[in-house]
């Protein structure tokens, strides 16, 4: 709009123009305001702003780093100075008199104070008499921590007097704000806190979903169906060609999904029994089962192996050609479970065959027949060898120590090279060598990895390595600083209580301190367990033995030597401990702690006790967990009498499945040339010795010192035996029992 003239005539027309005028003038400004930025006001202001700093003595003082905005003065000349983001520029000239003045006599104060407060510090180092600073703060020291001193003293003696009756419970209640989440957890439902459950009170209805399964079971076996029959909330999808499992995908939040073992070169068939309850059929494998923390921040975790992406079908044949440890199969995404075959084949078989279903778990034949309705005790069944073991010898260096989760044979040779055989030793894949003298004592493949335990017996330490991978990749994991792991130091593995449980105790010929290892993780990592306590430091005093209880959660430790010897155990993973008391003049010291499901099996190492067996039943009176625990430990079977046990005891490895165990007893100092084996069929009801073997010295080498292991994948067990310095492996079959 263009400017309209104002004549000095004032009428309707000119008064009009002046109008107009300024409604242009204004829509002027506000345009200029609105053209104004953020970065504008910013330039403004920076251009503007006076950021005070310490003054300087003249202007080649002033600093040539500086940030726009910066301001000094020049005491020489009073001159204030700006720094704009190029070069300094004097803004205003004050008189410099009076601020020097003040900034000097600032310096002599601060001076002065750091002197008087040096002179105070030398005085409470010397006995020199400074100002009273110094003599006043160390008089005060003293009287204070009299007075503290005299206090703690007085609260010590009055608080060893009080009683819970003169705690005011009204005074300080603590609401749930107190409370970590896991304690209320542990505090949900209306029972009081303090109670236990009767045994044998507890229905199903009282436990979380899947924390009683048959495979939490001693009574229970497997089948050929390696799927479980449990399912998992996941979905599974390709993407990239890649398999991924994903929690909570939208839509699918209850897809169900089964997590099978499978082995390395291994065939299965899938075949889901019922297809009309599913709308997926995905197949991919990985090596572990991951856990929450594995999964991205999307909620995916992308699987090692694709194995059959198409959601179509019912029936399926692959053959494991990874490292992966477990087949993950998705039947549904609506939350339907099928029934489900899964099973290993024959690689041989041509085309897919189809399968019978098989319930995964059945009742064990032993506990049908030892099953008693008149209620036990003397009444109940108990199983005899029809024949003895009767080994066939296999002339092979190696030594057959551990089955690992797979159900293969696990050891090393002599040289210090790692095995593993699925086939009872006509093939043998050797893996990760360690090399000769390094002390190895150990050796399992655990759920989520292989374990290797090494000891050197010159200066009394051991090492522990781990590795995913069964030829490389060992990483030390653990030190063991004061003692060997021997053979009967450690546990048999526990591949079916989360990722694997395996417990290692410190040994050694002193009193010194030393601990019980354990793993929770299948030996990925560990920790101290409990620290021996020396009662008597003239004796020795190590670790014979350390034992899970699974079915019971409660851990089983054996300390020794003579005055040291104590037995404990621990219901709380280790937290706290405590002592087994049963009337015995000599405490047995074992170095051996079996278990069943209603036993706990010891062997003596004491001159006072034979070659034996004994035994002490598990207490399952208890309604409360305030009511005490009986341990009643009675002798169970005599192996040799002409011995005492501290030079022939039993000792792990030990071979068990379900109510049958076999444990060996060696010549550690008794000089009969002579391995002694005992066996049970019946949950310990009964032993029996079942083998003998007897070897010759010709430089100090010989017998079988390294357990009996097994049944492995095959049903065998497995002895290394030395005679006459020819190394061997003594293949058997489990005795078959008879019942009366």
């Amino acid at each position: 709009m263009a400017r309209k003239d104002v004549l000095t005539s004032w009428d309707r027309d000119n008064r009009n123009n002046m109008q107009d005028n300024f409604i242009e003038l204004y829509g002027v400004v506000n345009d200029i305001v609105g053209t104004i930025t953020e970065e504008v006001y910013e330039q403004i202001i920076d251009g503007s702003k006076l950021d005070w700093k310490e003054p300087v003595n003249s202007f080649d003082d002033l600093p040539t780093e500086a940030v726009e905005g910066e301001t000094r003065m020049t005491r020489e000349t009073g001159k204030v100075y700006r720094y704009d983001g190029y070069e300094w520029k004097e803004i205003q000239e004050i008189d410099a008199t009076a601020v020097n003045e003040v900034d000097r006599r600032l310096s002599s104060q601060l001076a002065e104070i750091e002197r008087e407060i040096d002179m105070s510090l030398i005085n409470t180092n010397t006995n020199t008499v400074y100002p009273n600073l110094s003599k006043r703060l160390n008089k005060d020291y003293k009287k204070v921590s009299q007075e503290i001193k005299g206090n703690k003293t007085e609260f010590n003696n009055k608080i060893n007097d009080i009683s819970v009756n003169q705690i005011n419970k009204n005074k300080g209640k603590l609401d749930e704000t107190f409370m970590s989440n896991e304690f209320l957890q542990q505090m949900a439902g209306n029972s009081p806190i303090h109670a236990m459950p009767s045994r044998g009170s507890l229905t199903r209805e009282y436990f979380a979903e899947k924390s009683l399964t048959a495979d939490k079971t001693d009574f229970m076996e497997r089948t050929k169906n390696l799927f479980g029959g449990y399912y998992d909330n996941f979905m599974m999808y390709g993407l990239d060609g890649d398999m991924v499992i994903a929690e909570n995908m939208t839509g699918y939040e209850s897809a169900q999904v089964a997590i099978v073992p499978i082995k390395l070169n291994k065939t299965y068939v899938v075949e889901i029994h019922e297809p009309e309850l599913s709308n997926f059929f995905r197949i991919g494998s990985n090596q572990i089962i991951p856990n929450e923390s594995d999964f991205g921040g999307d909620g995916r975790y992308v699987l090692n192996t694709s194995i059959k992406i198409e959601p179509s079908g019912y029936i399926y044949r692959f053959t494991n050609n990874s490292t992966d440890n477990y087949a993950f199969i998705l039947v549904s995404g609506d939350g339907k479970q099928p029934k489900m075959q899964v099973e290993e084949i024959d690689p041989n078989t041509s085309g897919t065959p189809r399968t019978e279903y098989i319930h995964p778990f059945v009742i064990k034949e032993d506990y049908l027949r030892l099953k008693n309705d008149n209620g036990g005790g003397d009444n109940k069944l108990k199983a005899y060898p029809k024949t003895l073991l009767q080994p066939e010898t296999l002339k092979l260096s190696y030594y057959p120590i551990s089955v690992g989760v797979d159900g293969y044979v696990y050891g090393f040779n002599p040289s210090g090279i790692i095995h593993r055989t699925g086939d009872g030793y006509s093939t043998v894949e050797e893996g990760f060598n360690f090399g000769y003298g390094r002390g190895l004592r150990y050796f399992t493949k655990m759920p989520g990895g292989y374990v290797a335990v090494l000891s050197d017996t010159t200066d009394n330490t051991s090492e522990v390595y781990y590795s995913n991978s069964f030829t490389e990749g060992f990483a030390k994991v653990l030190d063991i600083p004061n003692g060997i792991i021997n053979s009967w130091g450690i546990s048999n593995p526990i591949h079916d209580y989360g990722k694997g449980v395996l417990l290692l105790s410190e040994y050694a010929q002193d009193a010194t301190d030393k601990y019980v290892y354990i793993t929770w993780d299948g030996g990925a990592s560990w920790e101290q367990l409990k620290k021996n306590e020396i009662i008597d430091p003239g004796e020795r005093c190590h670790w014979h033995n350390a034992t899970f209880d699974h079915i019971n959660e409660r851990i089983y430790v054996s300390q020794g030597d003579n005055a040291n010897a104590k037995l404990w155990y621990s219901d709380d993973f280790g937290d706290t401990w405590e002592e087994i008391i049963y009337a015995l003049d000599t405490p047995l010291q074992p170095t051996f702690i079996g278990l069943f499901h209603d036993k706990v099996v010891y062997s003596p190492d004491r001159a006072d006790y034979p070659v034996s067996i004994w035994q002490m039943d598990k207490d399952f009176s208890q309604e409360f967990r305030s009511d005490e625990e009986k341990f009643e430990v009675h002798h169970a079977h005599t192996i040799s009498n002409t011995e005492g046990s501290h030079k022939q005891f039993g000792g792990f490895p030990i071979a068990q499945k379900g109510l049958e165990m076999y444990v060996s007893f060696a010549d550690r100092g008794a000089n009969n040339e002579r391995t002694y084996f005992a066996a049970t069929g019946d949950g310990g009801n009964s032993w029996h010795n079942v083998l003998t073997l007897d070897w010759r010295l010709s430089d100090g080498a010989g017998g079988a010192y390294r357990g009996i292991v097994g049944p492995d994948i095959n049903g065998n067990l497995y002895i290394h035996y030395q005679y006459d310095n020819e190394h061997q492996i003594l293949k058997m079959n489990p005795i078959e029992w008879v019942y009366s």
